[in-house]
Order: C-alpha cells, then structure tokens, then sequence
C-alpha cells in the first residue's frame, strides 16, 4: 500500500504544473460562477431542491446514487474518456461545471453552504484528477513528447504508459469521490 501510493504521488508530482492549472481553473470558474450567479445572470436555485437527488433523500441507496452518477458520468465519461478522445475537453467541462456549481450556490442559505464546502472541495478536486487523466490519455497518443520529454518511445508504449498512471489518479479520485458522496449524503438526508 505504501508503494502504491508512493507512486500515486510521483505521478502527481510529475504532473504538478497541469494539477495546479486544471485546480485553478476548476475553483476560479467556480467563483466567476458565483458572481454570475449573485448578477442574476443565470437564476438562483437550491441545488438539492433540483434534479435527481429530489425525492430520493429517503432512499437507502442515495449513497450509491451520487457516488456512481459522480464516478460514471461526471469522472469517467465526461473527464477521461473525453480526454482521451480529445485533450482538450476535460479543461472545458471543468470549467462549465464549475460555473454551473456557482451560480447554484447562490441558492443555498449560509449554514448549507458552509456545510456542502467540504462536498465542493472534495469532489471538485476529484473531479480535478480525473481530468487530468483525461488529457495525459489523449496527450500520450496525440503529442506524447509533452508528457514524457525525456523518454523516447512508440505511441503505443506511451499510451500504455498514461494509462497507468490514469489508474494511479483514478484511485485517488475514486476514494475523494467516494468521501464527498458520503458527506453529500449525510447533508441530504439530516439537513436538507
């Protein structure tokens, strides 16, 4: 297990300049969000009184709920796999979800939202690893000399090598995820 996260945290060190660009941008279009959303840009609404979670706060699988809908939809399919076909895309979804995500905390009174800060953070910065791992996937076969510059070899082994350390960050992201799933869900169902 120390070995393993040893390597988890060469591959972010290796990464860090990329880490720090997508949190800033992440959290920064989270702000800008929030100004938007207290202009009335967009309208104010309470996140948990909108979308799928509204009528499950009982449900014994509401864990289970936000935890996959975050992984699959959010991690897998909209950060990784777009990067991978494309490296361009993790940055922008990043960026729209944290817009999304600020103006709707415009819509929580202040108690909630010092409650759902540790949800924010904590999945944001999942949200964060995963597409990192989106744009070293579509990077290791598209311009692999970015990612590994002093290391000579064929796409094939450079992809092999992005999706290892993919899974390195996964499992970091899959553990943030499943922490902010948690808290998320004691919030929905005591105080929401």
């Amino acid at each position: 297990m120390r070995d393993f996260l040893k390597t988890c945290r060469s591959v972010l060190s290796r990464r860090l300049v990329l880490l720090i660009f997508l949190n800033w941008l992440f959290f920064g279009s989270m702000v800008a969000g929030a100004f938007l959303g207290n202009a009335e840009v967009v309208p104010n609404l309470n996140p948990y009184s909108v979308g799928i979670l509204k009528g499950t706060a009982a449900s014994p699988w509401l864990f289970l709920d936000i935890f996959l809908v975050n992984l699959g939809v959010s991690g897998l399919l909209l950060l990784t796999l777009s990067g991978f076909v494309f490296f361009v895309l993790p940055p922008i979804v990043l960026s729209l979800r944290a817009l999304v995500w600020g103006a709707l905390l415009n819509g929580l009174s202040t108690p909630l939202l010092w409650l759902t800060f540790p949800v924010l953070i904590l999945e944001g910065e999942g949200y964060v690893l995963m597409g990192l791992s989106g744009i070293t996937l579509g990077l290791s076969w598209v311009k692999p000399q970015w990612l590994f510059k002093e290391e000579v070899h064929d796409r094939e082994w450079d992809v092999k090598l992005a999706l290892e350390e993919s899974l390195r960050v996964h499992v970091l992201a899959i553990a943030l995820l499943a922490v902010a799933a948690a808290i998320e869900t004691i919030i929905i169902m005591f105080f929401v």
